[in-house]
C-alpha cells in the first residue's frame, strides 16, 4: 500500500482536499440557508408594509369621503343655529311689541 513516501505524501494531500471540500460545502450549506431565511424576512416585511399601506389608504379614503360629509353637516349646523337666532330675535320683537299687565303681588301669611 505505501511503497514510497510519494504515496504517505499523496494519501495525505487527499485526506486533505476532501476535509477542505466538506468544509466549504458544509459552509455554503449555512450561507446558502442564512441567505434564504433572509428572503424568508424581507416577503413578510413587504407583506406588513403592504397591509401598513392598504390600511393607510383605507383610512384615507375614509377621511376623504367623511370630510364630504363633514362639510353637509357643518353647513347643516350653521342652517339651524340661524334659524334659531332668527327665531330668538323675531320673539323678543313680539316680545316688545306686547303689553304686560301687571298684577300686585298676594301677600299672605308665612307657613311654619
Amino acid at each position: 500500500m505505501f511503497e514510497t513516501s510519494v504515496d504517505i505524501l499523496n494519501w495525505a494531500i487527499t485526506l486533505s482536499v476532501l476535509a477542505i471540500a466538506f468544509f466549504i460545502c458544509w459552509g455554503l450549506y449555512y450561507i446558502i440557508n442564512t441567505f434564504r431565511r433572509g428572503v424568508k424576512i424581507v416577503r413578510k416585511a413587504e407583506n406588513i408594509v403592504g397591509k401598513f399601506e392598504s390600511l393607510l389608504d383605507l383610512i384615507k379614503n375614509k377621511i376623504s369621503s367623511s370630510a364630504s360629509y363633514l362639510y353637509m353637516v357643518t353647513e347643516l349646523v350653521k342652517k339651524i343655529s340661524q334659524m334659531m337666532k332668527d327665531k330668538k330675535t323675531d320673539k323678543k320683537e313680539e316680545d316688545e311689541n306686547y303689553e304686560y299687565e301687571v298684577k300686585p303681588k298676594k301677600r299672605g301669611k308665612k307657613k311654619k
